[in-house]
C-alpha cells in the first residue's frame, strides 16, 4: 500500500525544530549562492566586454584583484565558500538566540 505525502509534511520533516537554523544547511545555501552569483559576475565579464560595470568592488573581497585570470578564478571561488561559511557562522547563532528571546 502507497502512502503520500503532502507538501505541508514534507516541508515540516526537513525544517530544524522551533524554527532554529542548521549552520550546515545555511553554510552550503549560501556558499551555492555566492559561486553562482561569482560565476554570473565572471561569465558577463568574458561576454560583455564593453559593458561599462567596474570590478573595483572585487578588490574588497579578492586581495591583489587585477583582472580575471585562472588564479583570480580560483580566488574568487575560494572567497565564496569562505564568506559562505563565515556569514552563516555569524547569522545562524545570532538567528537562533533573538528567535529564542524573542519566543520568552
Amino acid at each position: 500500500m502507497a502512502t503520500s505525502v503532502t507538501q505541508s509534511e514534507a516541508d515540516v520533516s526537513v525544517r530544524p525544530r522551533g524554527g532554529r537554523l542548521a549552520i550546515g544547511i545555511v553554510g552550503m545555501t549560501l556558499c551555492a549562492f555566492f559561486i553562482t552569483t561569482f560565476a554570473v559576475c565572471v561569465a558577463g565579464y568574458i561576454l560583455l566586454p564593453s559593458v561599462p560595470i567596474t570590478h573595483a568592488a572585487l578588490s574588497l573581497f579578492l586581495p591583489n584583484f587585477s583582472g580575471l585570470d585562472w588564479r583570480t578564478i580560483f580566488a574568487g571561488l575560494a572567497a565564496s565558500v569562505f564568506w559562505g561559511w563565515y556569514v552563516a557562522a555569524l547569522f545562524c547563532p545570532l538567528y537562533n538566540f533573538f528567535s529564542r528571546q524573542g519566543r520568552q
